[in-house]
């Protein structure tokens, strides 16, 4: 008699654990399908080709092969940009950087910054724990002649990419094809050892030409809180700004490209 009731208990025991197996088992096969169908559903939708360009005036690419629009290109899409307009969001097209790859390349340009010794190190090596990304295109669709198909120039797309902690808060916008920042604001909320107290403005300024590509400005202005340089007969420029609050350790630092007025 003992040894059945024994026996019983095993069984018990053991039916038990097999059911506990079967239903963790099946929790985790649920999860793996799952997740490969959000994986798929993300390469379905974010996969992008890169087309060759065409254009008389074409691309460039600089030494680490990263593509790279021409002055003029540049100064087409401001222009557009200028006019009133309303950003239309949408899915990444052939061409365009996906989230991820936005992602990606905005916190590799800041660490460009970073490594040029422009921005605090500490800018490139913090962990954000706040991400969000989103696509839209500046067409110009109350000025039909400006309207510029973003199937046929993915470079009229940006990436709005917002990286935040309790220390900093970076909004950056990136072109969608070629993934450089075209404006960046960073705003310190917590002093931490990070402080704009020893950025030089212009040194910013001039590692931010370098990284656009940019050359043969037209003209130069510069203070110790502001400096802005023009391009192709003055239609565009980039300008760096940092403001210091008084009897304050917190800072906003900005600096972008845009059209002349």
């Amino acid at each position: 008699m003992v040894i059945k009731m024994i026996k019983q208990r095993i069984l018990t025991v053991i039916a038990a654990a097999f059911s506990l197996l079967i239903v963790c088992g099946g929790w985790f096969l649920i999860n793996e399908l799952m997740d490969r169908q959000q994986t798929n559903l993300m390469n379905r939708v974010n996969s992008i080709t890169v087309n060759e360009t065409s254009n008389d005036d074409q691309d460039k690419e600089d030494e680490t092969g990263r593509l790279l629009l021409s002055t003029q290109e540049i100064t087409d899409i401001l222009n557009v940009w200028r006019f009133d307009q309303t950003g239309y969001y949408h899915d990444p097209i052939d061409g365009q950087l996906t989230m991820e790859e936005a992602i990606k390349a905005a916190k590799s340009g800041l660490s460009y910054f970073c490594n040029e010794g422009v921005l605090p190190n500490q800018i490139s090596e913090n962990e954000y724990t706040q991400t969000n990304a989103f696509l839209y295109d500046i067409q110009d669709k109350k000025n039909i002649s400006k309207v510029v198909p973003a199937a046929k120039r993915p470079s009229y797309s940006f990436w709005s990419v917002s990286l935040a902690n309790q220390k900093v808060i970076i909004q950056l916008t990136l072109n969608a094809q070629t993934g450089q920042i075209w404006m960046a604001n960073i705003s310190l909320t917590s002093y931490d050892g990070i402080n704009f107290n020893k950025v030089n403005v212009l040194d910013l300024l001039q590692k931010f030409e370098t990284y656009l590509g940019l050359s043969d400005g037209n003209q130069l202005r510069s203070n110790e809180y502001y400096a802005a340089k023009s391009y192709s007969n003055n239609q565009i420029g980039i300008v760096a700004y940092k403001k210091i609050e008084e009897y304050s350790k917190y800072g906003t630092l900005q600096f972008s490209l845009g059209a002349a007025p």
